[in-house]
């Protein structure tokens, strides 16, 4: 499989004001979240729309939608940290899961490294998926 690019990663407020714990610390009740990576020739956008009062999230690739759910329970649903999708792209593993209670604590994770690390690393490529056995065990976490 072709090696995957991490190009950028954004979050953009789209909806009202809300205090979002006892401390009324303000935050945006809807965010969404863009990912953008390249594999081979083709240049993809990931997109997590979350809201607090509807209670309803979506994803998208390219435009099209992945993935919608709206819970009964709103904004519970949205406090949930047991958010965790998964989906595959050419032979690569793809995760948008919540890091940590909140509203909007997005995060994700392509081969099993985290997004932002990828944008960080020096060549800002990602070697091929991992395959079991390929790895040894040195103390350290490669991956973080």
């Amino acid at each position: 499989t072709d090696k995957v690019i991490a190009i950028s990663s954004e979050v953009f407020k789209l909806g009202r004001e809300l205090a979002s714990n006892l401390f009324l610390i303000s935050c945006s009740s809807k965010k969404k979240f863009v990912w953008r990576f390249r594999i081979a020739d083709t240049t993809y956008d990931l997109q997590l729309v979350s809201s607090a009062l509807s209670g309803k999230r979506s994803i998208t690739l390219n435009d099209q939608p992945i993935y919608s759910e709206q819970s009964i329970h709103k904004l519970f649903s949205v406090l949930n940290i047991n958010f965790d999708f998964n989906h595959n792209i050419e032979g690569h593993s793809l995760r948008i899961f919540k890091e940590a209670e909140g509203l909007h604590n997005y995060s994700l994770r392509i081969d099993n490294r985290s997004f932002d690390y990828l944008l960080k690393k020096k060549d800002n490529q990602v070697t091929e998926p991992k395959v079991a056995g390929k790895y040894e065990a040195t103390g350290s976490d490669p991956f973080s």
